[in-house]
């Protein structure tokens, strides 16, 4: 039988990763209807499908998508009937999937945390670099497969609270200010070890995250949103008082959201419940900061940390689905 479910590709015949909204319309023949549960998504029930478009951030409020928005990840259900190649579809055994040699060792098996508890059912397998992401059920059926484009690197590995960078499993570090013993990377440098950003935004006036002298500092920032490694990276593209030269677009902090799944030395990690995390910082109360809207719990260690937790009735239910390295202090 055909493969029509095409990792890292798309749809055969059908939706394509990066077609633009305008596009999945046309061919779908639908404008989709918002996902209640996930931010910038779209459900076209008929086709079976769900699809994602850029501009996804853990702290994005709103759902309006542009008909110029990319498609970054297509979530086919049971309905749409499609394969994989080696005829593999929904019901197959995740023995069947291993089987098949690029498919033997996913790169990350577990859940993924999110704002809703009814998508955390399942388990799920990341082939990162193969353009795969599949859920199984919990008789390990295939109920969920997911295309996204291949990506350069794999987002585990570790992360530092205190000293600037952060680590990918293939050694590779994305180093930010102010930077320990490591150079300070700038925004190519970024791009040349995670590759393109799925979208970018512009921060004009903000109050920065570092000081000078004990001086609070004033500029614009940028931020890159890479959504199906589950990192953010915020550039500092301008200070208020100092050349151009001194900033050279310096990678200021990064964001980590899920599917990212490395940890931090004290156990950190996204999918920890608020007890869990509270545990780590030896039970302080966090102060309570916003971002765009969304509740930050930010906790200290020699630097601030971030948190953004789900909705839950009690600490147990929350789980921590962002993380904010380096989050700015508040005077």
């Amino acid at each position: 039988p055909n493969a029509d479910l095409l990792p890292g590709v798309g749809i055969k015949n059908s939706v394509q990763l990066q077609d633009s909204y305008q596009t999945v319309a046309n061919k779908l023949g639908s404008w989709g209807t918002v996902n209640k549960f996930r931010k910038q998504t779209l459900d076209f029930e008929d086709a079976g499908l769900t699809i994602a478009f850029a501009g996804i951030k853990f702290d994005n409020k709103t759902n309006k998508i542009d008909n110029n928005d990319k498609v970054i990840r297509i979530t086919a259900l049971p309905k749409h009937k499609g394969q994989l190649e080696g005829g593999i579809t929904f019901g197959s055994s995740r023995s069947d999937l291993e089987a098949i040699t690029k498919y033997s060792q996913p790169d990350h098996l577990g859940k993924i945390p999110t704002n809703s508890q009814s998508s955390l059912s399942g388990t799920f397998a990341l082939y990162f670099k193969e353009g795969l992401f599949v859920r199984y059920d919990q008789a390990e059926k295939i109920d969920g497969i997911i295309l996204i484009l291949k990506t350069k690197v794999v987002p585990g590995g570790t992360f530092t609270i205190n000293d600037s960078y952060i680590q990918l499993p293939a050694g590779q570090k994305i180093t930010y200010l102010p930077g320990a013993s490591d150079p300070i990377m700038n925004h190519d440098q970024v791009q040349a070890i995670l590759g393109k950003p799925d979208s970018t935004t512009l921060l004009p006036n903000q109050e920065l995250p570092i000081k000078i002298a004990g001086q609070t500092l004033k500029g614009d920032l940028s931020f890159e949103i890479y959504n199906n490694l589950g990192l953010q990276v915020t550039y500092l593209d301008k200070v208020d008082g100092f050349a151009s030269s001194f900033v050279k677009t310096r990678t200021v902090s990064v964001a980590l959201f899920p599917p990212y799944f490395g940890q931090a030395a004290n156990g950190l990690k996204l999918g920890l419940n608020k007890t869990e995390v509270e545990h780590i910082f030896n039970n302080q109360i966090p102060t309570i900061g916003t971002q765009n809207n969304i509740t930050v719990h930010v906790y200290k260690d020699k630097k601030s940390v971030g948190i953004v937790y789900s909705e839950g009735a009690t600490d147990a239910d929350k789980l921590a689905i962002g993380i904010i390295l380096q989050y700015p202090e508040k005077q």
